[in-house]
């Protein structure tokens, strides 16, 4: 685990040769997990993100001038 940026990876020392049927059953299920995981938080990030750009633009003020319209 990276403690900075809270990354973390689980590595086998397996190759998926090596490994059982359930074993790589197993591998697949806990990488979509991961994977369904990080969709979630991404989609939190962006919807906060969303949210705090709509609140900023809701307040800012509009160009006195546009030249291109002008």
């Amino acid at each position: 685990m990276n403690w900075t940026t809270g990354y973390t990876n689980t590595c086998s020392v397996k190759t998926e040769r090596s490994m059982t049927e359930a074993e790589r059953q197993s591998l697949r299920q806990r990488i979509a997990a991961d994977k369904a995981a990080a969709e979630v938080e991404r989609a939190k990030c962006q919807a906060k993100a969303a949210t705090l750009a709509a609140s900023i633009w809701k307040v800012a003020p509009l160009p006195l001038q546009i030249i291109y319209i002008s």
